[in-house]
């Protein structure tokens, strides 16, 4: 008995701890519901933004959708009041993995090996117009990825992934001076193509 009193007294002078810690980590209040955009792209498929859904706990994630093809794209942001000088330390890393066409590796190693020449160039067509944008003298750690989760061979990924980092900038907490947009463009016979298809650009 009086070791079950013991106890009731120790929990009584514990502080609370349905509180959440605080911590110097800054998430964005994101709405309950998610909300979507939706844009025509000449008789193709659609581009659809959406947000809200999932990702909440970083500073801004968007899924770019066209046909088939979605890629996921967050954004987290650090103490911008920890760097200092005029560089951007901003990060960017863009991944195809075999899951997205509902494939698997046949190989050995089962894993999705290092970044190939295409994501890294990807990487860089990513961070070019982003960068830029960013208000000058902004120098807190920006990390951006961007995943492709599903391909239908149709539609590209690298035109979404721009698109989706980029609304996940506009959306972030990270000062911008403008908005950034992509789309490929093909010349054939004298005839400007905006956003072919995959067979279309080859």
């Amino acid at each position: 008995m009086r070791l079950l009193l013991l106890l009731a007294a120790s929990q009584a002078l514990q502080p609370r701890r349905h509180t959440r810690p605080r911590t110097r980590l800054q998430v964005a209040v994101l709405p309950d519901a998610p909300h979507s955009i939706e844009i025509p792209i000449g008789d193709g498929a659609p581009l659809i933004l959406e947000t809200g859904r999932i990702g909440r706990q970083a500073d801004a994630a968007v899924v770019a959708k066209r046909g088939g093809t979605t890629v996921y794209a967050t954004l987290c942001v650090g103490d911008a009041d920890a760097g200092g000088g005029d560089f951007l330390p901003m990060s960017i890393d863009y991944q195809e993995r075999y899951s997205a066409t509902g494939r698997t590796s046949g190989a050995y190693n089962k894993r999705d090996g290092r970044a190939s020449d295409g994501e890294i160039l990807t990487c860089r067509l990513i961070d070019r117009p982003l960068r830029p944008s960013v208000v000058d003298g902004f120098c807190g750690d920006v990390q951006v990825l961007a995943w492709v989760l599903s391909y239908d061979g149709i539609h590209e990924a690298q035109t979404l992934a721009v698109q989706a980092c980029s609304a996940a900038l506009q959306l972030s907490s990270v000062p911008t001076l403008t908005s950034v947009g992509c789309a490929r463009c093909t010349l054939s016979d004298d005839t400007l193509t905006t956003s072919p298809s995959v067979t279309e650009a080859a």
